[in-house]
């Protein structure tokens, strides 16, 4: 489930998340060796590179653009996935050829970073998918930085091949009567570690792994400003009814973001202060029973700050206005005794909410 090119050890005892590289002709390496769709397990064929099957993201976007060039009358929700840059990391040569590798650059990595956070998640890695810290050991064991490299320019490579099918999406709009009358939202479910913390996954509760983009442009919107509260996915439904004027027949989690697009240097909005997110903790669920709050780890972000706390009690606190890489934690600092406490005091209201 590997491809040819990547190194023995990883072939050894990898799998089929591990694999990165430029989407080519494999069965030149033998019989043994072809693509295959992950779901259907249906073959792909690379045939000469010019000629071959589109990729799923690729299906998606023209599917999208097929549908623009319709004409709807009615009002409309669209919504797109891409699976990229989601594991493995392929995408076609031209978007690797524009990171060169002798040209790409590693995020900031600091050694020994881990050696101030909690211990239940570095040293027992108590997180319910722990393959960062297996990812990030597999790379440096088989190759070090170099191969951290190669794998931060196929990265770079995937977000380009994804960067490409949106636009194909957005000319499509922009093509339409109706372009200044559609409102557009771009995000992700998750963020990524590139090697931080040595990790290189999602699952954590670090600014890595938790913050993600999200664009929004439309009629009323501020144009080229950036908000800086912080925000979550629940508050995206909330915000597609507010805009489409349709209401509810229940209590929505989230709130609208609108006041916020339509005036982010305000930064006013009835939502709260500061998002939540969630690892899950390796203790076990009963199938088909939620996990109990208590037995998970923590993070809350606030404009300046982080604060996480774990099932047993640990905790990390840092100072995005000069540690943007959450590189010192700052717990026992008593300078943050208030700011900390706050946040403490924030999240154990959050948790009597789910008793």
């Amino acid at each position: 489930v590997l491809p040819p090119w990547m190194p023995g050890g990883v072939r050894a005892n990898g799998s089929w998340g591990d694999g990165f590289g430029p989407i080519q002709d494999v069965s030149k390496y033998g019989d043994d060796y072809g693509w295959s769709l992950f779901y259907s397990g249906r073959e792909w064929n690379y045939r000469e590179g010019h000629n071959r099957d589109p990729m799923p993201d690729e299906v998606h976007a023209a599917e999208v653009v097929e549908f623009l060039g319709g004409n709807h009358s009615a009002p409309f929700l669209l919504t797109v996935g891409f699976s990229r840059p989601h594991s493995p990391w392929y995408a076609p040569q031209e978007f690797f050829d524009l990171f060169p590798l002798d040209s790409v650059q590693l995020t900031p990595i600091l050694k020994n970073d881990a050696a101030d956070c909690a211990k239940i998640l570095t040293q027992d890695r108590d997180i319910s998918e722990p393959w960062g810290w297996h990812k990030y050991e597999k790379i440096m064991r088989n190759g070090g930085e170099q191969q951290l490299r190669k794998w931060t320019q196929a990265y770079l490579a995937c977000v380009s091949f994804v960067d490409a099918q949106v636009g194909k999406i957005l000319d499509a709009i922009e093509s339409r009567e109706d372009a200044d009358n559609t409102i557009v939202i771009f995000t992700s479910d998750h963020g990524y570690h590139m090697g931080e913390k040595e990790y290189l996954f999602k699952f954590s509760p670090w600014e890595e792994s938790v913050r993600i983009p999200l664009v929004v442009s439309g009629p009323g919107i501020a144009k080229g400003l950036e908000c800086f509260s912080p925000v979550s996915l629940i508050d995206i439904y909330p915000t597609c009814m507010d805009y489409g004027s349709a209401k509810t027949s229940y209590n929505l989690d989230g709130f609208s973001l609108r006041s916020l697009l339509e005036d982010p240097v305000a930064e006013a909005w009835a939502g709260p202060s500061v998002s939540v997110a969630v690892s899950g903790s390796k203790v076990p669920v009963e199938v088909n029973q939620p996990a109990r709050a208590e037995d998970q780890h923590f993070s809350l972000r606030s404009m300046y700050f982080r604060y996480i706390r774990c099932r047993n009690g640990e905790e990390e606190f840092y100072d995005h206005r000069v540690d943007p890489n959450e590189w010192t934690n700052q717990i026992d600092n008593p300078h943050y005794r208030a700011d900390i406490l706050g946040l403490q005091q924030g999240l154990s209201a959050i948790l009597n909410k789910t008793k």
